[in-house]
């Protein structure tokens, strides 16, 4: 399946309260810090903080999450529950941000729950994450831009592991995140299709090569138990 479309990513975070944060934005199993300061990635720290309470609270549903379709009723009732206000997740100000930053941090909280310790130097050339197969033969409009993202950071994520996996477990605006992203650059712009513009601000970027990376590397989670299985 070839996808071929222009995608602009664009997000606004709001805090209601300019109160410097009592926690970092990092910590679970607590509420979501307010805005910490208001430094150019306090919106970022708080989102990645938010998503992570999200994942540790709720590990069933945001697993479900990932695995429905973009645009489906019931991804639809999933990603609306995550803004309960009376989920203990939520900060006691309010937190306004689009449907794929939200995505992209689920993904980056996800990976660090699950693969943080597990470092893959590369991915099988045949290894099939089994994504576009939730879609069939067409992707709905709806889904261009989640696909469009989920292809660019699977691009990346077989282009370099190792360096996909240090944007994704980096701390927002770091130098460790800086230096990535300047050594992921060439990998960026050969994973865009030829004659397709892409602008994507460095939050998208970490979720789609979080979202990349965790696929491809529980696939080969699974193979490696189906071997293992066959072996016995």
């Amino acid at each position: 399946m070839i996808l071929r479309f222009a995608l602009l990513i664009s997000a606004a975070f709001v805090a209601a309260s300019p109160a410097l944060a009592q926690e970092t934005g990092t910590l679970i199993r607590h509420r979501v810090a307010q805005m910490p300061g208001r430094g150019p990635a306090a919106a970022r720290v708080t989102m990645e903080g938010f998503a992570a309470c999200v994942v540790d609270r709720s590990q069933g549903r945001t697993r479900k999450f990932i695995d429905l379709p973009v645009g489906s009723p019931e991804y639809k009732s999933l990603l609306k529950s995550m803004f309960d206000p009376s989920d203990e997740c939520m900060a006691d100000g309010q937190l306004e941000l689009s449907e794929n930053l939200l995505r992209g941090g689920i993904f980056v909280a996800l990976f660090k729950h699950d693969y943080k310790s597990k470092a893959i130097d590369s991915f099988p050339d045949d290894l099939n994450s089994g994504y576009l197969q939730l879609y069939g033969d067409t992707v709905p409009s709806a889904a261009y831009s989640v696909v469009a993202l989920e292809q660019f950071g699977e691009c990346v994520a077989r282009a370099n592991p190792a360096l996909s996996r240090s944007l994704v477990l980096s701390y927002p605006a770091s130098r460790q995140e800086n230096e990535t992203v300047q050594a992921l650059m060439p990998k960026f712009s050969a994973c865009i299709p030829d004659g397709e513009k892409i602008e994507l601000s460095k939050a998208t970027v970490k979720g789609a090569v979080a979202e990349g990376l965790l696929r491809l590397t529980r696939a080969v989670t699974k193979s490696e138990f189906a071997r293992t299985e066959v072996q016995k």
